[in-house]
């Protein structure tokens, strides 16, 4: 008879066996900190420890709406002060916590007052409660077990009354249902195949009695239609049960989550993420006392930036200072070390146990630097490379090299170090050999466990520059195996370059040298503003122009007070359609690392009378000042352009966050002609803690003039940066940045207008620099998954562009919020709508289709019904739209385009208007 009714039982849960796919649901429970957004956000359910979530973070906030805090109602731990005797039923042997008797109301209202609004004041919308059989392990009566049912059942239905839009997920309480179905998103329960034991914490395989006994008792759970996520327990992350456990529950049409007993590895569901982020190993050893920070570490300099364009993250990692746990290893793509410092020689046995865990966990590591022949033996036994020690290579010697060409010469040939040391790894593809009569040594190869590229065949210093032997791109892919991706792109939004204007506000008050009765700002007003409608980010610096700062009243600068007539410029600039209001702070800083106790010495800032420095006023304040003494009423500032040295504390940009304020500045991108160096080039942006500063996307006039000592007209030659970002492969958007000061002569006018019109004639988008900072913090935070020829994507809000290599077609039937697509130097630039999440489906077979080429304005939705097509546009210069229109198909626009063209498939139209644009494609 058993084993009829558990036949019954599984045939009802049993819909058909569907493998993993990017459509079903899936869940993820992870209890540790440093929740890595990249590969949770991929989860419909997303259950976390909230002690260990920092909520204000980009992250969090992309992906808040499917994420649970995880509650224990039935349960307390048995410190914690506030709890009365009155509530306590009892003690749980296991963990010593406190057994609470949930049938009492003021229980209840401490957990709603004390646990729930603070989580919901931190920012969690949802909680995952658990706990709630916890009771029946107490012998109580049947009436006190129905009151404390009963308490469960007031709390959760309370809860909902005055939160409606919190969504609640619960572990177990079958017998809540009947009462509160309605107010429940999920069900989870443990172990209906794997387990664990709480009493000597082993993994053990379910009996067929638990899972038949738990089966019967989700028949209510199907019943009202509620997801069910069972929570499995497989030590090994690499098991083999773990893909047959999936396929199991999938068969059940439950939603698998399968980790360690204590969720501290991201563990697998029905859909699982592809791993973004690469493990960059670097030594803060190396410091010193002007070089302190990782900006000036090679691995930052030389890695990020090939790293960033083929869609991977890059974590940064100082192994001098920071431990990792071999759980954590599991969630990086790979690995790469450029050790500078001592730490390797220093401690070479814990060197040693590093490099064993990292190929232990079956991760690719590229080595470039931190490897002593006389010091790490071991290290090389491990990796399979003989070292032979040789007489003294020197330059004297005549050597020759045998190179890959694919890989290597990339720009600049490798350089012959003098070295005492010959390498010969086994079973490897080899890049770069030298050799000569008596000596070869293969300095880079790809190897079983990753790949090496040492001295002279990785980068070479020439002069102050820094050059590429081998190909970092082609090296980092095949080297450390890394999957092809639809990467994310921030520099580009439905196949056009974006651009983007930020002004620095420094020198607004300084005279023009033609006329010294107007302002450096007067003339961009009149020469730059006025004449170029593309959207622009200006900034001012308070203390220059307030009544109170250097030039007002009580200044001390010799122009006397000159506030008023500064204010007034401020007003005509700010009151410009087409221009952004922003701060550059109210002092000006110019080391933010010097900033202790929330104080910085006025010799690192800008000194006003009677100002105490704090970063509040310094921020908050300056952007208060604006909004309420310079601009219109329909803008608000509510971004700062850091200043000075542009390095701000981990401190400060926390401040930043919590306050939801935009910001950007620093990087250090200047390559020009005569200095095409990659290494020339900085990433999007730093990550300080758990915060990323968002960097520019080309250096200021400030340091193509040297500094402002000349020559005035060196800001063109950042043309040629905009030209080297974009070719062979677009790196950066077009960022014209200069300062108020540019104004003030001749020459450095006459650049910015070359500047201005160059860039403005380009193949581009222009935006808001605040509609570009968003973009680069949704590269860290996008979730990408990928089955064969399909990729799902989330957390895209903002970003709405993929980069992808390859020939297969894009099938914008079968996919999801997929609009368009445009190839840029042999890539293809991936066009999303602006939904959060979207499904791009590839195909062999080329098909007839409607798709978007290009615009230079932004998508604001799309509306599809049957054979129609709505595309709504809204950007913020007269629309450029091009269409790829199916045959049997039609075009209309609302309101009728100025000029339209049909030329083969593609339909070219203009409009006079920017905002609210109506694209119609019907099909018979």
């Amino acid at each position: 008879m058993k084993n009829i009714l558990y036949s019954i039982v599984v045939l009802l849960f049993f819909s058909n066996l569907v493998h993993a796919s990017l459509t079903s649901k899936s869940a993820i429970v992870y209890y540790g900190d440093d929740v890595p957004y990249s590969l949770v956000g991929i989860h419909d359910y997303i259950i976390l420890n909230p002690e260990k979530v920092n909520t204000i973070t980009h992250g969090f906030r992309t992906y808040k709406h499917n994420i649970y805090a995880e509650v224990s109602l039935g349960k307390r731990k048995a410190n914690v002060n506030a709890l009365k005797q009155s509530w306590i039923l009892g003690e749980n042997n296991l963990d010593k916590s406190m057994i609470m008797d949930f049938s009492n109301e003021a229980y209840r209202d401490f957990l709603y007052e004390n646990i729930l609004l603070a989580l919901l004041d931190k920012g969690f919308e949802n909680f995952y409660f658990t706990h709630l059989d916890v009771y029946k392990d107490i012998n109580l009566s049947d009436e006190k077990r129905e009151a404390i049912r009963k308490g469960f059942v007031a709390f959760v239905q309370d809860l909902h009354q005055r939160y409606p839009k919190v969504k609640i997920i619960i572990h177990k309480g079958f017998d809540l249902l009947d009462e509160v179905s309605e107010n429940i998103e999920a069900l989870v329960v443990a172990s209906l195949f794997e387990g664990f034991s709480s009493k000597d914490l082993s993994y053990y395989e379910v009996s067929r009695e638990e899972r038949e006994s738990l089966l019967l008792s989700l028949e209510k759970v199907k019943a009202y239609e509620i997801p069910v996520i069972a929570l499995e327990y497989i030590s090994d992350a690499k098991s083999k049960a773990i893909v047959t456990t999936i396929e199991k529950l999938e068969a059940l049409n439950i939603i698998p989550y399968i980790s360690d007993r204590e969720h501290l590895r991201l563990g697998s569901s029905s859909k699982n993420p592809t791993k973004r982020e690469l493990l960059l190993v670097y030594d803060s050893s190396s410091f010193d006392k002007d070089n302190n920070d990782k900006l000036y570490t090679s691995i930052f300099n030389n890695t990020v930036v090939p790293i960033e364009y083929l869609g991977y993250i890059p974590v940064l990692y100082d192994i001098n200072t920071e431990t990792i746990s071999e759980k954590k290893l599991q969630q990086y793509a790979g690995v790469i070390l450029w050790l500078n410092g001592n730490y390797a020689t220093k401690n070479s046995s814990e060197f040693e146990i590093f490099i064993e865990k990292i190929l232990k966990n079956d991760l690719k590591v590229l080595i470039f630097r931190g490897l002593n022949p006389y010091e790490h033996g071991k290290i090389f036994k491990l990796l399979d490379i003989v070292v032979e020690e040789k007489p003294l290579l020197n330059k004297e010697r005549k050597t020759k090299f045998k190179v890959d060409e694919a890989y290597m010469d990339f720009e600049i040939f490798p350089h012959n170090e003098i070295t005492s040391y010959a390498f010969h790894p086994k079973n490897a593809k080899k890049l770069c050999e030298i050799y000569s009569k008596d000596f070869n040594s293969t300095l880079a190869a790809i190897t079983p466990w990753g790949g090496y590229a040492f001295g002279g065949a990785s980068t070479i210093q020439v002069s102050d520059n820094s050059l590429w032997a081998v190909n970092p791109f082609k090296l980092f892919k095949d080297a450390l195996r890394l999957k092809p991706l639809a990467a994310p792109d921030p520099t580009t939004e439905n196949g056009k370059r974006l651009l983007f204007v930020h002004m620095d506000g420094d020198g607004f008050m300084n005279r023009a040298e033609w006329n010294d009765e107007k302002f450096s700002a007067d003339v961009l007003y009149e020469d730059i503003f006025l004449q170029y409608k593309i959207p622009q980010s200006i900034s001012i610096i308070e203390a220059e122009i307030a009544p109170y700062g250097l030039y007002g009243v009580d200044g001390e600068d010799d122009d006397g007070d000159i506030s008023d007539q500064l204010e007034d410029t401020a007003r005509k600039i700010f009151a410009l359609e087409h221009i952004e209001p922003v701060s550059h702070t109210y002092t000006h800083p110019f080391f933010w690392g010097k900033i202790i106790d929330d104080n910085l010495d006025a010799k690192y800032r800008l000194d006003v009378k009677n100002y105490d420095f704090s970063l509040d006023r310094e921020i908050s304040g300056s952007l208060a000042y604006i909004n309420k003494r310079l601009t219109p009423k329909n803008k608000k500032a509510n971004m700062i352009f850091w200043s000075g040295d542009c390095v701000p504390s981990e401190k400060t940009l926390k401040y930043m966050y919590q306050n939801e304020i935009l910001h950007i500045n620093g990087g250090d991108t200047v390559i020009v002609n005569d200095k095409p160096w990659l290494t020339n080039i900085d990433p999007f942006s730093v990550k300080r803690g758990d915060y990323y500063q968002v960097f520019t996307g080309a250096q200021n006039e400030n340091v193509f003039t040297n500094n402002w000592v000349g020559p005035f007209w060196g800001y063109k030659k950042v043309i040629q940066t905009f030209k080297l970002t974009n070719s062979p492969r677009r790196l950066k958007p077009i960022d014209i940045y200069y300062h108020t000061y540019s104004g003030s002569k001749r020459a450095s006018l006459n650049a910015l207008h070359k500047v201005y019109k160059w860039s403005m004639k380009q193949d581009v988008m222009p935006v808001y620099t605040s509609y570009y900072i968003p973009k680069v913090l949704d590269f860290y935070t996008m979730a990408l998954a990928n089955d064969n020829d399909s990729w799902l994507i989330k957390g895209s809000g903002n970003l709405k562009t993929l980069r992808l290599s390859g020939h297969k077609d894009i099938d914008f039937q079968a996919s999801e919020g997929i609009v368009g697509v445009k190839k840029h130097e042999n890539e293809r630039y991936i066009h999303l709508d602006a939904h959060s999440s979207q499904l791009l489906v590839l195909s062999d077979s080329t098909k007839d289709q409607n798709y978007l080429i290009d615009a230079n304005v932004a998508l604001d939705h799309v509306l599809r019904q049957d054979k129609r097509i709505e595309l709504v546009f809204k950007g913020e210069v007269p629309a450029e739209i091009r269409y790829h229109l199916a045959k049997e198909c039609q075009l209309d626009t609302q309101p009728k385009a100025l000029k339209q063209s049909h030329v083969e498939s593609t339909v070219s139209l203009s409009f006079m208007q920017h905002k609210g644009i109506h694209v119609i494609i019907t099909c018979k």
